[in-house]
């Protein structure tokens, strides 16, 4: 747990550079979901360059995908961004992620 909390500290300053797809490859292969689930709950908090490169990583494994609820609203979210368009829709589909009316519900309380 302790190399998840070192790997966002660092993607939130994309602290690793050029190397970060290499080391997300490996990185992302070794994790736990519950690690991973850390990692993506973070994602909004990453350098625009590291998060692309961590949703590329995540289209690009043949792990299934812990998806709760609040990845898939993560995702569809990004589906509106003109950056992150294209990888969070490929990770939409691969997935098979979908909205579910307890999202809406949610928002209705507030």
């Amino acid at each position: 747990m302790d190399l998840v909390r070192l790997t966002i500290n660092m993607m939130k300053s994309n602290y690793i550079g050029k190397s970060l797809p290499h080391y997300l490859g490996k990185l992302i292969k070794k994790l736990t979901r519950e690690e991973l689930a850390v990692m993506i709950q973070c994602l909004f908090d990453f350098d625009p360059v590291a998060r692309l490169h961590f949703l590329n990583e995540i289209l690009n494994s043949h792990e299934a995908l812990f998806c709760p609820v609040w990845l898939s609203t993560q995702m569809w979210i990004l589906q509106f961004d003109d950056e992150f368009y294209s990888v969070s829709r490929k990770i939409w589909n691969k997935f098979g992620l979908a909205l579910r009316t307890g999202i809406l519900e949610l928002d209705q309380e507030k």
